[in-house]
């Protein structure tokens, strides 16, 4: 290996280094910048609206999962066998 290559290699490290020094600073600051956004208006109503919608719909899973375990139970009383069928 070569003093140049060696010279090269640090030089990608400390690049590395500033670049996931930069990468965490800007991590750190995001969630405060989102908690504040947060607190808008318009974000808690869409929020409380996306909310809303998930629970309509979970109404609507637990109906329909209702609905088939009735019909599921109603299915085999309902058909009469056929005695021409083997």
């Amino acid at each position: 290996m070569t003093v140049s290559k060696v010279d090269e290699g640090s030089k990608l490290v400390d690049e590395s280094g500033r670049t996931l020094a930069e990468i965490v600073g800007r991590s750190r600051k995001s969630p405060t910048s989102w908690r504040d956004r947060l607190r808008e208006p318009r974000a808690v109503a869409g929020i409380e609206q996306v909310n809303r919608a998930v629970l309509d719909m979970d109404a609507a899973t637990q109906e329909n999962s209702t609905l088939v375990r009735s019909s599921t139970r109603a299915a085999p009383s309902s058909i009469t066998p056929n005695p021409w069928v083997r």
